[in-house]
């Protein structure tokens, strides 16, 4: 990555202002500014506005960032056009009309007055100027030179840090930016850590940090030939593929940052049944999956039935899901049919889960994709397998480039819209776009390694982090069931009471 340090006002209005969207998606846009941020090492900060306001929102939300300055953007535009008013020329001397359309500086001024008129070059170094803070921009702009660093001219009375904080979507819309310590990396770091940094500047939020109960002696289940935790480093999109698919498919909008929120329950350690052997490891290995996917996670560790109920229901009413783009929900218990299991052994119906969920108790995931991943027995018996057919069809009945939405709606049986026509206000199912995915069948038990976890979260940590970037969800299940069904191991168990 390059840095460029704007010395003119016409590089500076080159950057800003000629560097056009190009893209089909504007998807595609803020994914690779997205990126960029991640790479620099910062964090979005609240949604700015898109009223044509946006420069003027944004510069005043770093203004309460670094001086702790509340200024209205009415306001700001208002103390930027005074500014240029008296103070009409550049660092270097010459007349700011000669870099404005029919050098005309009046009517500039006058149109720049306006509210809903879009801040530019000029304005930019003017907040530059006024307040004495370094401006740097990070630009979705596909070019190795994507942070652009604005200085107050020679003018400007004394230096103020930290700078101000600007993410650009060229070229229509400003965002304001996050960082302890913004410092342009002088060479890239990997992705991975970028991304960790980028939407986890903070220690993820746990809900409690205690355990519930003392833990029985362990007798789990047998080891299969796996070892010690995933070295998770999950690929990026290319923003090939994110076209073609939006070209070719209905995809779901996957534009927020974070993605989404994803909870996840760890239970290890049981009243009267036995401990989850490698429990922590599963935690490490989804944790770390979902976070390079771009989620935030929220764990809950050790909890008896009555407060997993609690939580999760607290959880699916935060109201900021309504600006998230997806939610996921990861279950890791022992478990029986139709239940996971609390720390004091009772259990709590996963019905009453999905229902939290569902559109009517969780308006603001109305729509939005809702994935819940459930590592748990779910019932008693032991798939002991049968002979394989010389070719196995490892398809799903479905062609893998099915469209997520459409199959989701098969699933639930949506009736499409030109079969049936209501004559009343259109409704929708109040359970829609969600997808729950199990370690196994109804009635058989789940398998777990003492060292490297449950076989199902290994798969779909392997699986998500090696080809998210260029496969379907449907696409990437189907791989985990194939690693799933080719595991195989030894045991001694008999009567398993609510294995996970």
């Amino acid at each position: 990555m390059h840095l460029i340090t704007v010395d003119s006002f016409e590089t500076l209005k080159h950057l800003l202002t000629e560097v056009r969207v190009e893209d089909d998606s504007r998807t595609v846009t803020y994914n690779r500014l997205a990126r960029h941020v991640a790479e620099s090492l910062l964090t979005f900060r609240d949604e700015v506005p898109g009223d044509g306001n946006c420069m003027f929102h944004a510069v005043a939300d770093q203004l309460l960032r670094t001086e702790g300055r509340r200024i209205s953007h009415v306001e700001l535009r208002k103390q930027v056009v005074d500014y240029l008013r008296q103070n009409p020329l550049n660092g270097v001397g010459d007349h700011l009309r000669n870099f404005v359309p029919d050098q005309n500086w009046e009517r500039y001024l006058n149109t720049m007055s306006r509210d809903g008129t879009w801040g530019d070059h000029i304005v930019l170094q003017a907040m530059a100027d006024m307040f004495g803070h370094d401006v740097s921009i990070v630009s979705s702009v596909e070019a190795e030179n994507y942070v652009t660093i604005l200085t107050p001219s020679t003018r400007a009375v004394g230096r103020k840090e930290p700078p101000l904080l600007l993410g650009h979507y060229a070229e229509n819309h400003y965002a304001s930016l996050d960082g302890k310590s913004f410092t342009p990396p002088r060479q890239m770091i990997t992705r991975k850590e970028h991304n960790r940094n980028m939407i986890y500047d903070q220690p993820n939020q746990h809900f409690e940090e205690t355990d519930d109960s003392e833990a029985s002696e362990n007798t789990g289940p047998s080891s299969d030939d796996d070892d010690g935790k995933i070295a998770v480093k999950v690929q990026p999109c290319t923003d090939a593929f994110w076209k073609q698919t939006v070209k070719k498919k209905s995809p779901y909008r996957m534009g927020s940052l974070p993605r989404g929120y994803a909870l996840i329950l760890n239970n290890t350690k049981f009243d009267k049944s036995p401990d989850r052997k490698a429990g922590d490891v599963d935690l490490d290995n989804i944790k770390d999956l979902l976070e390079g996917l771009s989620f935030k996670t929220y764990i809950l560790q050790n909890k008896k039935a009555q407060t997993i109920k609690e939580k999760i229901r607290a959880f699916s009413t935060r109201e900021k899901h309504g600006e998230m783009d997806c939610c996921i929900v990861v279950l890791m218990s022992h478990g029986s049919k139709g239940v996971i299991a609390g720390t004091d052994n009772k259990a709590v119906q996963l019905d009453d889960i999905f229902t939290m969920f569902d559109n009517k108790n969780c308006p603001g995931l109305k729509g939005k994709p809702k994935l819940f991943f459930i590592q748990a027995c779910r019932g008693g018996n032991v798939d002991k397998g049968v002979a394989a057919p010389e070719d196995e069809d490892d398809s799903l009945g479905t062609d893998p480039n099915t469209d997520l939405q459409a199959l989701l709606s098969k699933l639930l049986h949506l009736s499409a819209p030109e079969e049936d026509e209501a004559d009343g206000p259109e409704m929708i199912p109040t359970r829609t776009d969600m997808l729950c995915c199990y370690a196994t069948q109804l009635g058989n038990k789940s398998f777990r390694s003492n060292k490297s976890g449950s076989w199902f979260i290994q798969a779909i940590t392997k699986v998500f982090m090696e080809h998210a970037k260029d496969s379907s969800l449907l696409e990437m299940m189907t791989k985990v069931r194939i690693t799933l069904q080719a595991q195989h191991c030894y045991t001694s168990e008999v009567e398993p009471l609510l294995r996970g």
